[in-house]
């Protein structure tokens, strides 16, 4: 993004588009060669992770300084403003995966495939 002057909203439907593709290949290799998902998981996370560091070099690109790491320097009250956020998000995620239809089905599907239908 930096180094060919790339749009911060295309870089991040690039990144999106990546990520998909890369959990199709993984979600492949769980599927197609039935590897069990956790051990297919960590394999393309170490496979992937070093396609980036020879992709890029190794090298570190530091951030900018208006980025989200400027965020930690605000606060509310005595807590930091992204431990605020992360709080928040958790929070959330903790209401729908107790509370709904939709986080019971989530639950279901890591207890056994069969339980999911039900």
């Amino acid at each position: 993004m930096r180094d060919y002057g790339v749009d911060p909203i295309a870089a991040l439907l690039i990144a999106l588009a990546a990520g998909g593709l890369l959990g199709a290949v993984n979600g492949a290799i769980v599927v197609v060669l039935r590897v069990n998902a956790l051990i297919a998981t960590l394999g393309t996370m170490i496979m992937f992770r070093g396609i980036g560091l020879e992709l890029t070099d190794a090298g570190l690109v530091p951030l900018p300084e208006k980025s989200a790491a400027a965020s930690a320097i605000y606060s509310i009250g005595p807590l930091f403003f992204d431990i605020v956020v992360a709080a928040v998000v958790l929070l959330t995620l903790d209401v729908v995966h107790r509370r709904t239809r939709f986080g019971r089905q989530i639950m279901a599907i890591g207890n056994s495939e069969a339980v999911a239908f039900d």
